[in-house]
C-alpha cells in the first residue's frame, strides 16, 4: 500500500506540475500577446499620425490649388482684355488706313 500510495502521490505531484506547465504556457502567451498589443498600439499610433500629416498636406494642397484657379482667373481675364483691346487698336488702324487711302485718292485727282 505504500507503493500504491506513492503512486497516487507522484500521478498527482505530475498533475500539478502539468497545471504548472499549462499557467506558465498561458503566461507566456500573455505575456507575448501584451507585447503584440503595445506594438499594434505603438503602430496605430504611428499610422494616425501619418494619416494627419497627409490630411494637412492636402490642406495646404488645395489651398495652393484655390490661388492658382485665382491666378490663372485673373490672367484669362487679363489676356481677355489685351485681345480686345488689341482687336479694337486693329479696327482703329483699319479705318485710319482706309481715311488715309480716301484722302490720298482725293489728292490724287
Amino acid at each position: 500500500t505504500d507503493v500504491g500510495a506513492l503512486r497516487l502521490q507522484l500521478r498527482g505531484l505530475q498533475a500539478a506540475q502539468d497545471e504548472v506547465r499549462h499557467g506558465q504556457r498561458e503566461a507566456q502567451l500573455s505575456d507575448t500577446t501584451e507585447a503584440q498589443l503595445r506594438q499594434l498600439r505603438a503602430q496605430v499610433a504611428e499610422l494616425r499620425g501619418e494619416v494627419a500629416q497627409v490630411a494637412l498636406q492636402q490642406r495646404h494642397h488645395g489651398a495652393a490649388l484655390e490661388e492658382l484657379g485665382g491666378v490663372e482667373g485673373r490672367f484669362l481675364q487679363h489676356v481677355d482684355t489685351v485681345r480686345s483691346e488689341q482687336q479694337a487698336d486693329h479696327c482703329r488702324l483699319l479705318e485710319e488706313c482706309r481715311r488715309l487711302e480716301t484722302g490720298l485718292a482725293e489728292l490724287e485727282v
